[in-house]
């Protein structure tokens, strides 16, 4: 396994975002700063915990016929929060162990 630090991902992309005046530059490379310090976890084979908002509508016609759907969602990659396996609900677990056993078996 390569050990290496992640920080670096991240380290240029601040240096040039200090000099950076375009706001629309500013916020790209911030957005690509959040998105790397994210991905920097801990534990790779470490259970997260991360909240989204999600919204859907569903369009009905006069005789409440579903005619479409549309879904938009947002989560915020600066909170991640690592749960420690003792913490995981019953139900997650049983579904993780289902998954290890070969099918079949």
């Amino acid at each position: 396994m390569v050990d290496w630090d992640q920080s670096v991902t991240w380290q240029d992309l601040e240096a040039r975002l200090e000099v950076t005046t375009n706001p629309r530059h500013r916020q790209m490379l911030q957005v690509v700063i959040d998105h790397g310090k994210a991905e920097a976890i801990d534990d790779v084979d470490g259970h997260y915990l991360v909240t989204n908002r999600t919204v859907i509508f569903w369009p009905f016609d006069e005789s409440g016929a579903l005619v479409g759907e549309d879904s938009y969602a947002s989560s915020d990659i600066t909170d991640i929060q690592r749960v420690p396996d003792a913490e995981l609900p019953d139900a997650y677990r049983a579904m993780l162990d289902a998954i290890k056993e070969p099918a079949g078996r």
